[in-house]
């Protein structure tokens, strides 16, 4: 049965399992988890150790439709997103930060009762940040954009002086764009075009293309853009 959907101009909302729905989304440019927090309520699972486990087909769902533009934002207490960071780190998540929410005194009033009065009031609410690594994937193997550029560069037979001449200048290509050290810059959209138009013109021609993020055609440095 297919699930409830209702649109309106460039919003769409979708009434059902995610699990069911992942598929048939777009790349995300922005994840919001709100989900399970384990405290056993309606709807919740029982306990927090349980949390990895519900989580884990979500996270791997994220991961496999993420590009190097999704930031995730995830919503937990902090015992649950604790208890769920190191499932996200094994998926390919990069920790940048944890903001707290404060739910001040009217949520602990309203929350207050013979029983949690024997504790300090939760008026806390943790919202971590993920990112994904600048990554390519090409030809089915994932590789970082540092690797590939120069791997791609390799591969067309070109030498570093030649990188330096497709973009008319004397080192700064080679010793920054295509470094194989911590020296290393991700070029800009207008480089990353140069480069591609060059190895692809003067680059040997049964390995065509070069540079290319969907394995038909060279990358554009609006392409690039999204990396």
């Amino acid at each position: 049965m297919e699930s409830p959907v209702f649109a309106n101009g460039n919003v769409t909302l979708h009434q059902g399992d995610a699990l069911d729905l992942y598929d048939r989304w777009d790349a995300p440019v922005v994840i919001v988890s709100d989900g399970a927090y384990g405290l056993g309520g309606k709807g919740d699972v029982p306990s927090v150790a349980e949390l990895p486990l519900w989580y884990e087909p979500h996270v791997r769902a994220w991961a496999g439709k993420a590009t190097p533009l999704t930031t995730l934002w995830f919503w937990n207490t902090e015992i649950g997103w604790a208890t769920v960071h190191p499932l996200l780190v094994r998926h390919g998540w990069v920790y940048r930060q944890c903001c707290i929410w404060d739910k001040g005194l009217t949520h602990a009033v309203n929350t207050s009762n013979t029983k949690t009065l024997r504790k300090l009031p939760t008026v806390s609410e943790v919202c971590a940040q993920y990112v994904r690594p600048p990554e390519v994937r090409s030809n089915g193997a994932v590789h970082s954009v540092q690797q590939w550029l120069r791997s791609e560069w390799r591969r067309a037979g070109l030498t570093m002086k030649q990188a330096n001449e497709s973009c008319g200048m004397r080192n700064q290509i080679s010793r920054r764009y295509l470094a194989s050290d911590h020296h290393w810059y991700c070029p800009t959209p207008d480089v990353f075009a140069r480069l591609a138009a060059y190895a692809n013109k003067y680059g040997d021609p049964t390995g065509r293309p070069y540079f290319s993020l969907d394995g038909k055609r060279p990358g554009s440095g609006t392409q690039w853009r999204r990396v």
